[in-house]
């Protein structure tokens, strides 16, 4: 029950996540930048969470402390746009070097509406110190754009897909209530719904899936 109280958007990228790595084989998932909300997504799996400042283990995902193929499955949710572009190779290859069979990379798409949009929260809407600490390094760092993640999907032969649309993002106290509700109907659809092959100028995410057995 736990899940249903994330917001919106955060409930659909774990959601989306959980179905990309929820088969049989995969057992073991290292979760690299969560914060242990997938495991309310798949309580079935063992799953292990390294974070800069949480986790079952604080470290980084630029330098994952475990031995090569210690994961059946690496994920990463909202991190990408957290690291330099000159290093995502690197984070990249670092995930697939811990990974058995599969990993997933999920964050914001930046499109430049979505640039736009993000850059006017930061100056003109939030006031929260966290928030705009993330949105800072957003901009700091660059959202993945378009070309970039079809760039590094056909570097490492992934699969993209597409999901949602950034101006449906609502984190008031209203629509947090309003989230349980939307969250537990949205439970009982399949995730397959809600992703798409496509992306337009308001897509708010991608995830990159990369089977190791293919690369």
């Amino acid at each position: 029950m736990r899940r249903y109280l994330l917001g919106e958007d955060t409930f659909l990228r774990h959601k989306c996540i959980s179905y990309f790595v929820n088969e049989g084989v995969i057992r073991t998932i290292l979760d690299v930048g969560g914060t242990g909300c997938l495991v309310d997504f798949m309580p079935h799996k063992a799953i292990t969470t390294i974070n800069i400042n949480c986790g079952n283990i604080i470290g980084s995902g630029i330098h994952l402390p475990f031995k090569k193929g210690s994961f059946d499955a690496v994920v990463t949710a909202d991190t990408l746009e957290h690291i330099s572009r000159r290093n995502r190779r690197r984070f990249i290859d670092e995930l697939l070097r811990v990974a058995i069979k599969r990993v997933v990379v999920c964050a914001p798409l930046g499109t430049e509406k979505h640039i736009e949009y993000e850059n006017y929260l930061y100056h003109k809407q939030i006031s929260d110190d966290f928030s705009k600490g993330y949105l800072y390094e957003h901009i700091r760092y660059g959202l993945p754009t378009p070309e970039e993640i079809q760039g590094l999907s056909k570097m490492y032969r992934g699969r993209i897909y597409y999901q949602g649309d950034f101006r449906k993002i609502k984190n008031d106290k209203i629509h947090r209530m309003i989230a349980i509700i939307n969250n537990i109907y949205k439970d009982h659809i399949g995730a397959e719904y809600f992703l798409g092959y496509g992306y337009n100028d308001y897509t708010n995410r991608f995830f990159l899936c990369i089977d190791k057995k293919i690369c």
